[in-house]
């Protein structure tokens, strides 16, 4: 059994195998718990629990079980009964679950953390280990922050204003990226580039300059020698980065109408912040629930020939 820690959006995540004796007994915890699994990972930016991938001796020796399923963080279960925008993105089975359920749900959770071998990144697991023991909870914006979302919404506006900026907004083709071959192999800087090289995109690996840590000068730096534009000139698609700080970058890419989506890492394309609103009418990437992705980094412009690895 294949296990994925669903954490990150822009870097690959975590992946490990259990052996058959933690196997065995992660499906005799799902039997005898009440079920705590998902079809689909909740539309939020951080921890988001566990993808289960049977391989072919887990299917013939447990047939009951299903070859792919998802045991969420408790926190994302309750973000996963927020109503979704268009109606595009379906709520699971954990939009019902009980406070028993997600009782269960941070057991296996927790009991799944331990099964990570050492060769796994250590701050991945801690990061996932602090958001089951905290929770995730937004926090509230502060006089200063709210300033500086007015400034950077100011610089937008004055920015597509331009007379040289020609924004080049298409839009959101959900069909296309939540196919199955494109969801799994391309990531938020895939879908804000809107180009699926099917390689989960990292910036600066196509140019030779890849971003050496998780800072907004570092990766803003390294989009920048992939072709992007810190002003709006030309025909350009409109961007926007955010910082985990240390541990991982998101994009999203505006559409007609100043609506904004985004893809957190092989999820479905979501329409939605972390509290579940959706991202338009004033909310932004800059001013929106941005869960861990704390540190907005700055609204950037791609040029069409742009394309990313």
């Amino acid at each position: 059994m294949r296990v994925t820690l669903n954490v990150f959006s822009g870097r690959p995540n975590p992946i490990w195998s259990l052996p058959p004796r933690k196997t065995a007994e992660l499906v005799e915890r799902l039997t005898v718990a009440s079920q705590p699994v998902a079809e689909h990972q909740p539309p939020i930016l951080g921890f988001r629990g566990f993808t289960l991938d049977a391989d072919l001796e887990d299917i013939a020796m447990y047939p009951h079980v299903p070859a792919r399923f998802l045991v969420p963080a408790p926190a994302a279960a309750k973000a996963m009964a927020q109503p979704q925008a268009r109606g595009k993105q379906r709520a699971s089975v954990a939009a019902e679950f009980t406070k028993e359920q997600l009782a269960e749900a941070q057991d296996i959770s927790q009991w799944l953390l331990s099964t990570a071998p050492d060769v796994v990144d250590r701050q991945a697991v801690e990061v996932a280990d602090d958001a089951m023991r905290q929770g995730v909870e937004p926090a509230p914006a502060s006089k200063k922050t709210v300033m500086a979302k007015q400034s950077e919404e100011n610089f937008l506006e004055r920015a597509l204003g331009n007379a040289a900026c020609e924004p080049f907004l298409t839009p959101v083709q959900d069909a296309f990226w939540n196919f199955p071959i494109r969801r799994f192999n391309n990531n938020c800087y895939n879908y804000a580039s809107n180009f699926a090289s099917n390689t989960m995109s990292q910036p600066g690996r196509r140019s030779g300059r890849m971003y050496t840590g998780f800072t907004c000068e570092n990766v803003s730096a390294a989009a920048q020698f992939d072709g992007y534009l810190p002003v709006c000139a030309g025909t350009v698609r409109v961007v926007a980065l955010a910082i985990w700080p240390g541990f991982d970058f998101h994009w999203w890419r505006l559409h007609p109408s100043g609506f904004w989506a985004h893809k957190i890492g092989t999820s479905m394309v979501m329409h939605v912040d972390n509290q579940g609103r959706i991202l338009g009418n004033g909310l932004s990437p800059e001013n929106c629930d941005r869960g861990p992705y704390t540190q907005f980094c700055r609204f950037f412009f791609g040029p069409l020939g742009v394309e990313v690895l």
